[in-house]
């Protein structure tokens, strides 16, 4: 009797693996246990007035769901008691990437970090760009290095922070990364330091 050839199953291709991505999402990520949160700002108090980017409220902020402290409001990672594992990290990173197309207007003006400095026209960043910052936050040990300003830049020196075609690139490089930083496990992902953006045609401004 010949012998039955069973074919080899194929490997997922991008595009499969980011069709599915948005389905992961929906069953990994319950609306009904959250991480994250966002507080709207209608009124200016004496102590916010350093921190706000103009005087036209409403602002916005990604903090954590029952984090009602000042502190919370104006530090990256989120303020937190607690540690958190490579399982809460990869929990974290997929809700935040739901904030993909959330354009309100974050409660922190834009500044950066280190030796990075913008001393251009733009004031405040969006909370989808904060939610990109969060995960940077979260998954890089050094994340200003990283990340200095929130803001995004391709290679022709155009610069973003609220919306528009760099910040779907850049939202699209990291679903893409989320996938493969899955695949090789939170902990050795972070360990390697995986860029997010690799060959995306962005990076965070520096």
């Amino acid at each position: 009797m010949a012998e039955k050839f069973y074919p080899k199953p194929r490997k997922p291709t991008a595009m499969i693996k980011l069709l599915i991505l948005p389905i992961y999402l929906f069953f990994f990520h319950n609306p009904g246990e959250t991480y994250f949160k966002v507080d709207t700002v209608n009124e200016v108090n004496s102590w916010m007035k350093s921190l706000i980017p103009d005087n036209e409220p409403p602002y916005y902020k990604i903090r954590f769901s029952g984090d009602e402290s000042e502190l919370g409001m104006i530090v990256y990672p989120p303020y937190s008691e607690n540690e958190f594992s490579n399982t809460d990290i990869e929990k974290m990173i997929a809700e935040l990437l739901t904030y993909k197309d959330d354009t309100r207007k974050c409660f922190l003006k834009i500044k950066c970090s280190g030796d990075a400095a913008y001393n251009g026209s733009l004031t405040h960043y969006s909370l989808q760009v904060e939610a990109l910052y969060i995960i940077n936050s979260l998954f890089f040990d050094s994340y200003t290095n990283y990340s200095p300003c929130p803001i995004l830049t391709d290679e022709a020196g155009n610069i973003a922070a609220l919306d528009g075609e760099i910040i779907t690139k850049a939202f699209d490089a990291y679903e893409k990364w989320f996938i493969e930083i899955k695949a090789m496990g939170i902990g050795n992902a972070r360990a390697a330091a995986i860029d997010p953006l690799k060959d995306s045609g962005v990076k965070w401004f520096e």
